[in-house]
């Protein structure tokens, strides 16, 4: 699997890399690279009855299981395990996830707050971030925006 900044690059958009210590979760990636935390979004695996669906959120928020499950009208959807997560996505690192539903074949939802922002950053690595522009990284996505976060 190409590194997640070479199928940005083969796509033709642009991103600014971030080198940082190793870190595992995304509010340490954003501590570690100094933005605030809502700048910073994470990838979630979704496992429900049809396959894996992917989730972005900002690193501040928490995931509604109650509002996935109503989203993706699957009652039992979870989020997938390390094991579903490694088996379902091979050569990509755990917590380094990217929100691309397209190029990984699955559902994406986005969370509104993340449109908020003109620029997000997220894991490429654990020790890798890429800024991208928030229109960039969805122009070629089928993303449905909708709320995903508990209050």
């Amino acid at each position: 699997m190409p590194q997640v900044s070479d199928q940005l690059r083969a796509k033709g958009v642009h991103f600014e890399e971030l080198f940082h210590q190793p870190t595992f979760h995304a509010t340490d990636e954003a501590h570690r690279l100094g933005l605030p935390v809502p700048d910073v979004i994470k990838t979630i695996a979704i496992k429900t009855g049809s396959g894996v669906a992917l989730a972005g959120i900002p690193a501040c928020c928490r995931l509604d299981l109650q509002r996935v499950r109503e989203v993706t009208g699957d009652h039992h959807a979870r989020l997938a395990t390390e094991a579903e997560i490694q088996h379902d996505f091979p050569g990509y690192e755990l917590g380094a996830l990217p929100p691309f539903g397209r190029t990984l074949k699955r559902a994406l939802y986005v969370d509104p707050l993340v449109m908020e922002h003109d620029e997000i950053v997220f894991a490429a690595s654990p020790t890798q971030s890429l800024r991208i522009h928030t229109a960039d990284l969805l122009r070629d996505e089928d993303a449905l925006i909708v709320s995903m976060v508990g209050a």
